[in-house]
């Protein structure tokens, strides 16, 4: 079972982003996508066990970003993190 603070690789590595900080224009911020997941876990004889049966990922259910240069704390046009990412033939837009 995944534990707060286990971060595994990062599948976007590498990709540009199509948003930048709306205060100072930088492009140097941390984002929080918080997504539901549902965890089955079965208790025998009372005793918690060591993993989780199974896990149902759900929707997101919210996107925020922190500019890492103003402090600037903002919601983004986006649904999900994937939405923030810049295709390869595309020109960084304004936000």
């Amino acid at each position: 079972m995944k534990m707060a603070g286990d971060v595994g690789t990062n599948e976007y590595a590498g990709k540009k982003v199509k948003i930048k900080c709306p205060k100072c224009k930088q492009q140097n911020f941390t984002t929080q996508e918080t997504f539901a997941e549902v965890i089955h876990v079965t208790v025998t004889n009372g005793v918690m066990p060591d993993r989780a049966d199974d896990h149902i990922p759900g929707g997101v259910i919210s996107l925020h970003c922190s500019c890492n240069n103003c402090g600037h704390y903002w919601k983004p046009r986006a649904k999900q993190l994937t939405d923030l990412l810049l295709a390869d033939d595309k020109k960084i837009q304004k936000n």
